[in-house]
């Protein structure tokens, strides 16, 4: 099972995205609760810090997703970067005995992928399609 949230705002007339990005080799490094909600502690002080937009966001085994609003003078690769560098570093400052499974301390892969909301039912099915994604580890 995932973890999720949503966080409710105002969203017309915004570039909103949806991010995807996983761990590093795609390994199901957080496969453990306490991880996701290690994680998600994390991610929640992130998007506050950084003043990150999300609209909801659910953490899986071996990948993450996103639907965030993007400010106007922020690159999505900044974004992705805050995130992945900041979540890795506290993480392992939470678990460092699992550092030694991943190669070089990595916690997330190389890359990530991102689609622009076009519209409102696409918006919506988005929400439905992150809400409703279950890990296929146990």
């Amino acid at each position: 099972m995932g973890l999720s949230f949503t966080i409710n705002m105002d969203i017309k007339n915004q570039k909103i995205y949806h991010l995807v990005f996983a761990t590093y080799k795609r390994k199901p490094i957080l496969y453990a609760e306490l991880y996701r909600y290690t994680l998600s502690a994390i991610l929640n002080n992130i998007f506050i810090e950084k003043k990150i937009k999300v609209i909801i966001y659910k953490i899986l085994s071996d990948h993450i997703h996103l639907l965030i609003v993007k400010q106007k003078n922020v690159e999505l690769f900044w974004i992705i970067k805050l995130i992945k560098g900041i979540s890795t570093y506290y993480f392992y400052q939470q678990f460092n005995d699992i550092k030694f499974d991943v190669q070089k301390g990595r916690l997330w892969a190389k890359g990530y992928w991102w689609e622009l909301i076009k519209n409102e039912k696409q918006l919506k099915n988005t929400i439905l399609y992150i809400k409703n994604n279950n890990d296929k580890y146990k």
